[in-house]
């Protein structure tokens, strides 16, 4: 028996993880609140408060159980070891044993607390780490890959979006902040993530659960843990040169300079819904995880990508969501170093409307080989696989037809899509579309770094992505 456990772990560790695509998750909000923070019906387009989070409901959080090996479950199953995320795609270590009682024997239970290490001086800043002799972060996600936790041995601590992403903005302190129905055993307190404050070398981010927002604190503070697998999802800008900046990674559209005047929370809902920017109509204020998205942990003073938002204030910007704690305020971030506030509604404040723009896909060119390269002499085709996630049936939802791909991703080179989908990454979810494009039309020339695949769902929803690619030959 042990033979065969150990042989069907296997199987599922030969599956990699790579960089991805990823959508925002719904914050869980479903009440709309005015000014004074009174509990309101939400508004219709045009009336006061319009806009707010509660008045939307985009990517709605989405888990599935999974058992000791990964296979779903339903949701009435009374015991699981993992929960999938449906929306981002990540994996998340379910705690035990939530008695009081710390058992460093089990990494699962629910009372252990770490130090937050991971040896990298160079990276972290000397002494900016914090060995706990058996009791740190590092040893933690040592103890669950050395057992195959789930048959992976790539488990990791979460990065502070990545922790944000399963917080339930609707649940008031004490909290937890979390769907406890998943996630039970959730300590109402402080849970590590991988990111470092880049303020000070010292100090990680982490997520504090009984109110739901961010914190910073030394690293030889001992504070709870849950790890994660799944790849990662970086931001993957797209300046469009029309005063909006398009991140692939999320599918949002984002306006790229600061509203010019700042405002109040009802200011700002208003500014967002009746913004015509690029001629576009649908913007809205982002929920505080889209206003999240943005922020860059590894700089301050701004903490974004100033090559795409040049003009953001070292301030506190606007979310659409409300505070539960308390009702009378709203929830924004703070672009100096990163961090998640409240602010009254009364008060002033900056802002920047995000719309939904692409649908985030992840793509692979040239999966069968090893490098992405594209012979400009070939008279062949270059292949290119759409790949599917839990919530996102890649050849049951494209529209083939649609597909544009090359230098820019606007050129016609679409010349057949496999009819056969296949698996194509190995993840074992759902099979990957696989389409074949002319080399000859892509327009690719020496000097080109990325392909780009654009295109529609068959619901008319836009897709893009990116994947690197070596043009040759080039001198």
């Amino acid at each position: 028996m042990k033979i065969r456990r150990s042989w069907l772990c296997w199987a599922f560790m030969l599956v990699g993880v790579n960089a991805v695509a990823a959508p925002v998750p719904d914050t869980g909000q479903t009440k709309c609140y005015d000014a004074a923070g009174n509990v309101i019906t939400c508004p219709s387009a045009g009336q006061p408060f319009y806009g707010q989070d509660a008045d939307y409901s985009i990517n709605p959080m989405s888990y599935t159980k999974l058992d000791g090996r990964g296979n779903a479950l339903h949701d009435s199953a009374k015991t699981w070891a993992m929960v999938r995320d449906n929306v981002t795609g990540l994996t998340w270590e379910v705690k035990q044993n939530m008695d009081g009682a710390q058992d460093y024997s089990n990494p699962h239970d629910a009372d252990n607390t770490y130090t937050w290490y991971d040896g990298n001086q160079i990276a972290n800043g000397e002494n900016a780490d914090a060995s706990g002799n058996g009791t740190d972060t590092k040893a933690f996600i040592k103890a669950l890959n050395d057992a195959h936790f789930g048959c992976h041995s790539d488990w990791r601590l979460p990065t502070i979006k990545e922790l944000d992403s399963i917080v339930k903005y609707d649940i008031p302190y004490p909290g937890p902040t979390i769907n406890s129905t998943y996630f039970p055993n959730t300590q109402s307190s402080y849970y590590w993530s991988s990111t470092n404050y880049a303020y000070i070398k010292g100090f990680a981010w982490g997520v504090y659960f009984y109110y739901g927002y961010d914190y910073n604190d030394y690293k030889d503070h001992y504070f709870y843990v849950r790890a994660v697998r799944g790849g990662k999802s970086h931001p993957t800008y797209v300046d469009n040169g029309n005063g909006t900046v398009s991140d692939t990674s999320t599918g949002l559209m984002w306006q790229q300079d600061t509203a010019d005047n700042t405002m109040t929370w009802e200011q700002a809902l208003s500014y967002c819904e009746n913004s015509t920017l690029a001629d576009f109509t649908d913007w809205r204020l982002p929920t505080k995880k889209e206003l999240r998205s943005l922020v860059d942990y590894s700089r301050y003073n701004p903490a974004i990508d100033t090559t795409y938002f040049p003009d953001t204030a070292s301030s506190f910007y606007w979310s659409s969501t409300t505070s539960a704690y308390g009702t009378y305020a709203a929830w924004g971030e703070y672009f100096y170093d990163g961090y998640d506030l409240g602010s009254y509604k009364s008060n002033y404040n900056h802002v920047r409307a995000v719309r939904r723009g692409h649908r985030p896909i992840t793509i692979n060119i040239k999966p069968e080989g090893h490098f992405n390269r594209i012979n400009l002499r070939s008279d062949r085709n270059v292949s290119v696989a759409i790949l599917s996630t839990t919530d996102f049936d890649a050849p049951g939802q494209i529209d083939r037809t649609s597909l544009t791909f090359g230098s820019t991703g606007d050129e016609q080179s679409l010349v057949s899509c496999d009819r056969r989908p296949k698996d194509v990454d190995h993840d074992g979810i759902k099979d990957d579309l696989v389409c074949h494009f002319s080399i000859k039309s892509a327009g690719f020339k020496c000097g080109d770094t990325v392909g780009i695949l654009k295109g529609e769902t068959a619901g008319g929803m836009p897709i893009m992505s990116k994947d690197s690619v070596i043009i040759i030959p080039c001198k």
